[in-house]
């Protein structure tokens, strides 16, 4: 089977009507420029930290991006919204390829989910014909409705102070249960990765 080598761009205003029609509870895509490259994946709390530092609120909602011939996804995201009402996406690109570009397209969500990471799934539409491509967008998603359950719990680990407390809570059954299920679906979802890409 031919492995490809990722290569993600923003997705293209004119390209996004089929994928912003399985979105719910967002605004019009609009493009927004990256204007600071924060750590890659931790969208939420570089949203968090630069808007305390430079004042301005976090936006939530999805970045637009496509593999070309593979999958069109919708991930969401958090940006900031300056004090002159720009928006303005601080964290440098998780996907290889986007380092390229200095803008994304992004979809505001208009659900009131706070700054903190919700754990909201990726929406996709498969573009290759490849099987495999198919089975990561269905366990990436399932990988991130895990990794919600796990962060919902009454007592996450971030909010349990260290200690005897904190221990107890990542020793507790259903902590376990849940970060088990997370991380083998980790697992899973970077072996159907090495099918397709190199």
């Amino acid at each position: 089977m031919l492995r490809l080598r990722p290569n993600f761009r923003p997705l293209a205003l004119s390209e996004a009507g089929e994928l912003h029609r399985k979105l719910k509870f967002v605004s019009d895509p609009i493009p927004v420029e990256r204007t600071a490259d924060m750590t890659a994946a931790m969208c939420y709390s570089n949203a968090r930290d630069f808007a305390a530092e430079m004042g301005g609120t976090v936006v939530t909602g999805y970045m637009m991006i496509i593999w070309p011939s593979m999958f069109l996804e919708a991930l969401h995201h958090a940006v900031v919204r300056a004090r002159d009402g720009t928006l303005i996406d601080v964290t440098a690109p998780a996907y290889p390829g986007l380092e390229k570009h200095d803008e994304c397209l992004f979809a505001a969500d208009t659900r009131i989910l706070g700054d903190a990471d919700p754990g909201i799934r990726s929406e996709f539409i498969v573009l290759s014909a490849n099987p495999a491509v198919r089975q990561w967008t269905k366990v990436a998603r399932d990988r991130m409705d895990a990794y919600r359950a796990l962060i919902q719990l009454p007592h996450t680990s971030r909010r349990v102070p260290s200690g005897p407390l904190q221990f107890a809570f990542e020793h507790s059954p259903e902590f376990v249960k849940r970060e088990a299920r997370y991380r083998a679906l980790e697992e899973q979802k970077q072996d159907l990765w090495h099918r397709f890409a190199v």
